[in-house]
């Protein structure tokens, strides 16, 4: 079974990320159990303290990470966000997750809601 995420500013509708199969950090996210945006739905508002959580949890703050997401182009970028977190270790999977996170926390600074939408 798959797990689809997705990042929305809710009021603009602008998807800011989405990631396919990445269970670790969903369940980074869960664990934190940010509010949910509307009673009875299962999208959760993601707060500059949520981002900043998740990002002490997968220590995207390290000098090699960063290096490496300096390093790390869009396209390949999209293709281990599109792609099962199962099919990367450790080193590919934490430069792409300090640019998600850089990306979600520009936007839940802003003045729109961003919520994570999620079906497993």
């Amino acid at each position: 079974m798959g797990m689809d995420m997705g990042f929305v500013k809710v009021d603009s509708q602008e998807e800011v990320a989405s990631l396919r199969n990445h269970w670790a950090l969903a369940e980074s996210i869960f664990e934190l159990a940010p509010p949910t945006y509307k009673e009875g739905y299962t999208d959760l508002v993601i707060e500059d303290w949520v981002i900043e959580e998740v990002s002490e949890q997968w220590d995207v703050h390290d000098a090699e990470v960063v290096r490496a997401e300096a390093a790390l182009s869009e396209a390949e970028f999209e293709r281990v966000c599109d792609s099962s977190e199962d099919e990367h270790d450790l080193s590919v999977l934490r430069p792409v997750y300090r640019r998600l996170l850089e990306r979600l926390y520009d936007a839940a600074s802003g003045p729109d809601v961003l919520v994570c939408y999620w079906s497993a």
